[in-house]
């Protein structure tokens, strides 16, 4: 039985996340056994991290699979045609795509909707998968199916710092990331269309949760690196976007993955595991001070960025680019050339 908005959640926030989707007509939906899966798996040269991870996905199969390879070396470009699944259906090979991590991943989600997907999933080459990771999350979809909750995003990949609230066997999160992502065909294509929109900075997220959830991400450690100087990068605004057209991301408790391209200590990752079940709400907003704060913050912040950016372009422009009327046209977020945020 899908549970009611009107029910008391205490300090839960499932009330909030269900409210949200009611108001953007959204309706949980179950897989169902006739459901396409197929995840892209990204590749550019690190041949010896792939060779680490693609046994530990073949173990799992049950779904389809293309290869998107943007590799420069020799074998890094051969690696797709020489390598033999047992598990794993992999139904495509495409080659040379290149531009980076981003264009790639627009590249990935658009063939795999292109290809008639109901689920649309990213796997990168750096992290090795625990057996039974599919199915384990098949069924955190179903789990937050009877909760309520319209699940726009999963992954078994999960991080304490990236989670809103812990739950019994998933948590709902406010960042997935592209390492490992499996998103409902609509979720896919909202994020391609507003990938141009996806850099923001860490208070602009912090706002927005805030705001929605009544849930502080300045206490999460990650967040916090991307107040000053940078925007994050696109895929921790992925689920800010889903969040903001009724859909929602979550987890599996614990999580079944190890990254083995980054340092996850060097980064104040902590990997999420059983003794976080059911932990609930963990970034809780104490302070009526802090949104108003925050938007201030945003607003200057948005100020700089755009001038340490572009103040060279702006010193040289033409009369007839109207830079200015853009500029306010589009929030401070220019698209003509210029860098965005």
């Amino acid at each position: 039985m899908v549970r009611s908005s009107t029910e008391n959640q205490g300090e839960s926030i499932l009330g909030k996340i269900i409210y949200n989707q009611e108001k953007h007509g959204t309706t949980p939906t179950n897989l169902k056994p006739e459901d396409k899966i197929g995840f892209a798996f990204n590749t550019k040269d690190r041949i010896d991290l792939s060779l680490k991870c693609l046994p530990t996905i073949d173990q799992n199969g049950g779904f389809d699979m293309i290869w998107c390879d943007g590799s420069d070396t020799k074998e890094g470009q051969e690696l797709p045609d020489k390598y033999v699944f047992k598990n794993v259906r992999l139904k495509g090979i495409f080659k040379n795509v290149k531009g980076g991590p981003d264009k790639a991943i627009q590249f990935s989600l658009k063939k795999l909707i292109d290809m008639g997907y109901d689920y649309c999933g990213l796997i990168e080459n750096d992290i090795l998968f625990e057996p039974g990771c599919f199915s384990k999350l098949k069924n955190i979809i179903s789990l937050a199916y009877k909760d309520g909750v319209v699940v726009g995003a999963a992954s078994v990949r999960n991080y304490r710092s990236r989670v809103l609230e812990f739950r019994d066997g998933y948590s709902i999160n406010w960042n997935i990331g592209a390492g490992m992502i499996l998103l409902s065909r609509k979720a896919a294509q909202l994020i391609l269309d507003n990938y141009d929109d996806l850099y923001n900075f860490g208070r602009k997220l912090s706002l927005y949760y805030l705001k929605t959830f009544d849930v502080d991400l300045r206490k999460s450690s990650e967040p916090a690196r991307y107040f000053i100087g940078k925007p994050a990068s696109a895929d921790f605004s992925y689920d800010m976007i889903l969040y903001k057209n009724g859909l929602a991301s979550i987890s599996s408790v614990p999580s079944l993955v190890k990254d083995i391209g980054i340092d996850i200590n060097e980064r104040e990752l902590v990997p999420v595991d059983s003794s976080m079940n059911n932990l609930g709400v963990i970034y809780k907003s104490e302070s009526v001070f802090v949104i108003p704060w925050l938007y201030f913050n945003v607003f200057v912040l948005r100020i700089f960025w755009f001038f340490w950016k572009n103040i060279g372009r702006i010193k040289f422009m033409k009369k007839r680019e109207k830079w200015l009327e853009s500029f306010v046209r589009r929030k401070l977020r220019f698209r003509r050339g210029l860098k965005t945020f």
